[in-house]
């Protein structure tokens, strides 16, 4: 979707709360699938995605483009979610069914679909022994790094759409990504007895 197509269902769903439905179906599969690399666990990323849309139509009002995109502030919102998962190892979240009941969101079947689709896609990953290696070692990084990477090598997003979703300058993306990437290598040495602090900058 371009970016004058997502401003257009914004403004309509502004007015109409209903018609936020339609925004949800289309980024709900890629806020999951960001919230299960990022946290590694389905129920946890299916309540944080739950509560991402939910945030998001209640302060719809309070989002302003200003050369901003819709699905950066939603990535945004989610990544809060999860920093504050696991600062406190809890969310209170809504339960999906009952978001989509209150959104009148009609197909709910699809939406089920959808998630399935995305659970089994990263079920299948989950099995790969290189790739498991590498997300565990990325959870033991810095959530900054964890965010730059995940953004980057799993959701291919670009250097100026991470500034956008992150709020960081290109120059302080760039460099995350190359440091993130430095201790992830060194994460995954097999004598490699690095230590990496969650509070790192």
């Amino acid at each position: 979707m371009n970016k004058d197509e997502e401003r257009k269902l914004v403004e309509e769903a502004r007015k109409n709360p209903e018609a936020f439905g339609k925004l949800f179906e289309i980024y709900y599969s890629k806020i999951l699938r960001y919230a299960i690399f990022r946290t590694g666990n389905v129920e946890i990323a299916r309540d944080i995605t739950a509560e991402t849309f939910y945030k998001a139509v209640k302060n719809l009002w309070q989002f302003r483009f200003l050369g901003k995109t819709f699905s950066a502030w939603l990535y945004r919102i989610a990544g809060n979610l999860i920093v504050d998962y696991f600062r406190h190892k809890k969310t209170e979240s809504v339960i999906l069914k009952s978001f989509l009941r209150q959104m009148k969101i009609e197909n709910q079947i699809s939406i089920i679909n959808i998630e399935n689709e995305v659970i089994e896609d990263q079920e299948q990953l989950d099995k790969n022994k290189d790739y498991e290696e590498i997300k565990q070692a990325l959870f033991k990084l810095p959530v900054l790094y964890q965010e730059v990477l995940v953004l980057r090598y799993i959701e291919n997003y670009k250097i100026k759409e991470i500034c956008e979703i992150l709020n960081k300058k290109e120059g302080t993306v760039k460099s995350l990504i190359s440091r993130g990437i430095g201790l992830l290598k060194l994460l995954m040495q097999p004598s490699s007895a690095i230590s990496v602090k969650n509070g790192e900058q």
